[in-house]
């Protein structure tokens, strides 16, 4: 059976996909947790140094030869994702197209020259209202930790960036990417909100049923992030349905938690 290293936050989900495709999954994650540890052989990094403990766990554990992907949140770390890269084969995003795919001035703009509607988006606040109707967004997370409406008590930091609040049902789309295009996987419905977290993720509900309209868009959604911004393999992409289409709010270049 062949070996993959996987390595998130959280990898029991990616590993128990890797184990019904055939794979036996080494995972490296916060928790090793028995459901974890029952999948294959399992590895807790240490929250004080996460994600960056990785490397030296992997040089001492894991042979070369074996290939490595990753979940949430090892997206918003692009220069490490590119040093393992570097000593292993990565199924995944090399650094280069993470940089676009998290930067929401990058990935917005690409998509508006393209056509597609986008949330407004903004790098700083001064100008804007402070009645919840923008929200202050974390420049690197997961999970929707962070995020916060935009009000008068708002402290500001160089860590968020600001976006249009877009009124709607909350879902996610998942794509196979590749250098000729992406392929619609499915639509999930997301579950969203925690006590002192309102856009925390927690949970999908599917495969969620949608109009020809809203694929289509998603179709040409996925052919930008492919052709334009470069990303392959699963893919997903957090969206807002607005009038029946959907309005993108972020990019999740990696094995997504809707991904089950």
């Amino acid at each position: 059976m062949r070996k993959v290293m996987i390595v998130g936050a959280s990898v029991r989900a990616a590993a128990q996909s890797a184990r019904r495709a055939g794979l036996a999954p080494i995972g490296f994650d916060l928790f090793a947790d028995r459901d974890l540890r029952k999948l294959g052989t399992a590895r807790a990094l240490p929250i004080v140094d996460f994600p960056h403990a990785i490397v030296p766990l992997a040089a001492e554990l894991v042979e070369e030869d074996i290939p490595w992907m990753y979940a949430g949140p090892l997206e918003n770390h692009a220069d490490l994702v590119d040093r393992l890269a570097a000593e292993r084969v990565l199924w995944g995003n090399f650094g280069l197209s993470l940089r676009l795919a998290r930067n929401p001035f990058a990935w917005t703009e690409a998509f508006r020259r393209a056509g597609v509607i986008c949330a407004d988006v903004r790098s700083d606040y001064d100008e804007l209202p402070r009645n919840g109707s923008w929200l202050a967004k974390p420049l690197a997370s997961a999970g929707g930790r962070g995020i916060v409406p935009l009000s008068a008590q708002f402290q500001a930091n160089s860590r968020v960036y600001y976006q249009k609040r877009i009124e709607g049902e909350s879902f996610s789309a998942l794509f196979l990417a590749e250098a000729t295009g992406a392929e619609l996987i499915g639509v999930t419905r997301q579950i969203l909100g925690l006590p002192g977290f309102p856009f925390a993720y927690r949970g999908s509900v599917g495969p969620w049923p949608i109009e020809k309209a809203e694929a289509c868009q998603l179709r040409s959604i996925g052919r930008i992030m492919a052709e334009t911004l470069g990303l392959r393999g699963l893919v997903g992409l957090d969206y807002v349905k607005a009038d029946g289409l959907p309005i993108p709010i972020e990019i999740n270049p990696r094995y997504s938690a809707s991904a089950e």
